[in-house]
């Protein structure tokens, strides 16, 4: 995502302003979820390695007060910084679930092996697909987890349609 103006503009004519509302303290909001730098915004660019051409190609790593400069459409009520080690928890705990899911036979990357093959490309790609995936989770798991979790984490932002 790059055009944090249109996005808001486009979803502040799907949410009720407050005089709209069914009853005066229900009004429509919108609530995101998103990866962010505590202090700096940057763009993935892809030549900047195969985690941006693979998983973030063309966006933007937005920091976490970067929301707050996009007020036209909406009102930004309320943020929340959710330090980086829950995820990283989370994304040691995918990882997990990958490893424990292949098991016996390599049934996931048999599946991913197969799903490519239906697709019409090499089978190798699907395996890729698997490596990949165990491959993100461990660095994000470590990228997130440095400084304490206090470099990367996660956002939360309540917003509610300008009147």
């Amino acid at each position: 995502m790059k055009n944090y103006a249109l996005l808001f503009e486009k979803v502040a004519r799907w949410l009720k302003p407050l005089s709209a509302a069914p009853s005066p303290s229900n009004p429509s909001q919108l609530f995101l979820h998103i990866f962010c730098h505590k202090t700096t915004p940057y763009h993935f660019e892809e030549d900047d390695g195969w985690m941006a051409k693979n998983f973030f190609s063309g966006g933007t790593m937005p920091s976490h007060d970067l929301f707050a400069y996009f007020q036209e459409h909406v009102v930004l009520q309320r943020t929340w910084w959710l330090n980086g080690e829950h995820y990283a928890r989370t994304l040691y705990a995918w990882l997990d679930k990958q490893r424990a899911e292949n098991g016996w036979g390599n049934k996931s990357i048999k599946a991913l092996r197969e799903d490519a093959k239906r697709k019409g490309v090499p089978e190798i790609e699907g395996e890729k697909t698997y490596y990949r995936f165990a491959l993100f989770y461990l660095a994000c798991a470590v990228f997130f987890g440095q400084n304490g979790g206090e470099e990367w984490g996660v956002g939360h932002y309540l917003f509610k349609k300008r009147d």
